[in-house]
Formats: C-alpha cells, sequence, structure tokens
C-alpha cells in the first residue's frame, strides 16, 4: 500500500463529486464529529462543480465545509468534457455529466479528483489526473497527523459497514486493515 502517495496529498486543490460529499456527511453523522472539516485541514481548497450544488441542494448539509464552487474555465477543460461527451469508448461512456465537469476541472487545473466511482477513476487515469477517493482521504488525514488513529478506525469501519452507501471491496478491506493491524 503507497501510504507516501496519499499523505503527498496534503496542501492540494481538489475537485469533489457528489459521492465522496455523500460519503462525508455520512460518516459525520454516523460518528458525531465534523469529518467533513478534514477535507479543509487536508487540503488548501476544494472545489465543488456548480451542477453538484445546484442539482443536489446540499448547501445546508456540508456543514463546516469551506468550497469554492468549480466551474470549467479553459479551452482545456472544455475539450476534456466534449471529448468524454463524445467518446465510443465504454468507459466513457459511463460517466455522467457530473462525472465529466470532474475530471474536465481537474484536467484544466492539474487538480487531485476525488471520486469513488471506477469509471472516473480509469478516465482520470487515462488523462494523467491524480485521483483518490473517500479512502484516500480518511488515510491521508492520519498519515498527515490531522485524525488519530482510534479515528481512523472508526471511519474504516463504518465505511465497510453496510450502514454505509459507499461500496468497497473485500479485497480493498482486507488490504487496509492488514496494512493497518485492524
Amino acid at each position: 500500500m503507497n501510504t507516501e502517495r496519499l499523505k503527498n496529498f496534503k496542501g492540494e486543490t481538489i475537485v469533489v463529486d457528489n459521492n465522496i460529499l455523500t460519503d462525508f456527511m455520512e460518516i459525520t453523522a454516523a460518528l458525531s464529529f465534523d469529518y467533513i472539516s478534514i477535507l479543509n485541514q487536508l487540503f488548501e481548497k476544494v472545489k465543488i462543480p456548480t451542477p453538484v450544488l445546484e442539482d443536489e441542494n446540499i448547501y445546508d448539509d456540508l456543514g463546516s465545509l469551506k468550497f469554492i464552487e468549480g466551474t470549467i474555465e479553459s479551452e482545456l477543460g472544455y475539450n476534456i468534457f466534449i471529448e468524454l461527451e463524445d467518446s465510443d469508448d465504454n468507459t466513457a461512456k459511463r460517466l455522467s455529466e457530473y462525472d465529466r465537469i470532474v475530471i474536465a476541472i481537474a484536467g484544466e487545473g492539474d487538480l487531485l479528483a476525488v471520486s469513488n466511482d471506477k469509471p472516473v477513476r480509469d478516465i482520470c487515469k487515462n488523462y494523467d489526473i491524480k485521483v483518490t477517493g473517500t479512502l484516500g482521504i480518511i488515510i491521508s488525514a492520519y498519515e498527515n497527523g490531522i485524525i488519530e488513529f482510534s479515528q481512523l478506525k472508526d471511519c474504516l469501519e463504518f465505511l465497510f459497514s453496510e450502514d454505509s452507501s459507499c461500496y468497497l471491496s473485500n479485497y480493498l478491506k482486507s488490504e487496509i486493515y492488514t496494512y493497518y493491524k485492524i
């Protein structure tokens, strides 16, 4: 497990998709601790695509999260968005409009894309865009001393439980639990 890569995410600017926000809102509610604030402690800036904010109506659920609205701002970003929309690639066809916007914003600004969706992660790798998910953020927060081991353990146990809407593989659970001796 490459925890050094995850540790190096500190100070990045990120663009997050709606599923990541849902995960952190669930963790915060379930564990009675403001886990969504980890995003601001770990990252320089948090961008949320404007359509996610408008369509999901989540302003009230974001609690203490400080963020900026993210929009596609350059020709490069628009080209990525259109290329993904028009692609015949099976993985690209599985992307939602939100997904394409996250990828375009990350690609145009050399930002860290944060998504748990496999198609998003695969496309980001194709475009050499840095990408991580909820687990990467939680582990990075621990590796950077933002949360304690007990909080890491609580988060992982929740995320891998049936109470979480997050789908994570047993292989990933085994790898992480073995590494951290949980």
